[in-house]
């Protein structure tokens, strides 16, 4: 879609879905046992027009289209390219807040369905609602590669990534 060429720029036009719902309709589209569940990716090898498959429980698959949904340090990766990821300066903290009309109805007003972006000083905040009634959030910062795992946070502790937040983007 071109928006430029667009009479009428009206945000009902543009053809946005969130990714669960997308993949749920690729999913019901493909036949049954397509995709390969519960199973660890060791490696792929090139066969015929397509993929072996191999994976940690043994089973090896063929494959005429695979697709890597995971990441910049995908498994798959390496056999597409040599190019390797690199850091780019900047670590996003990503959350969720359900029921967003209930449980930040303000967040949730802001938004008024769509996407909102707050920047400067090197920080980013975006906040994003979803058809189905959530918000996601991302947090961009400037901190060294390791910050994660060195910053002494423990992100599955809502009230320290909180207590972080109002610190780090106090300004």
């Amino acid at each position: 879609m071109d928006e430029h060429e667009l009479q009428d720029k009206d945000q009902e036009d543009r053809p946005e879905i969130d990714r669960a719902p997308l993949r749920d309709i690729l999913i019901n589209a493909l036949h049954e046992d397509t995709i390969v569940w519960d199973s660890q990716f060791i490696s792929m090898v090139k066969q015929d027009h397509g993929w072996l498959l191999h994976f940690k429980n043994g089973k090896s698959f063929y494959a005429d289209l695979v697709i890597a949904a995971d990441g910049a340090n995908s498994k798959i990766r390496p056999y597409l390219t040599d190019i390797k990821p690199i850091y780019s300066g900047v670590t996003i903290v990503e959350g969720n807040i359900y029921e967003a009309e209930k449980n930040t109805p303000k967040l949730w007003e802001i938004t008024k369905g769509g996407k909102v972006f707050a920047l400067g000083n090197g920080q980013s905040i975006i906040l994003s609602a979803k058809g189905e009634g959530s918000l996601s959030f991302y947090t961009g910062c400037k901190v060294p590669e390791n910050w994660g795992q060195e910053s002494g946070i423990d992100f599955n502790n809502k009230q320290q990534v909180f207590e972080w937040f109002k610190v780090a983007f106090s300004s």
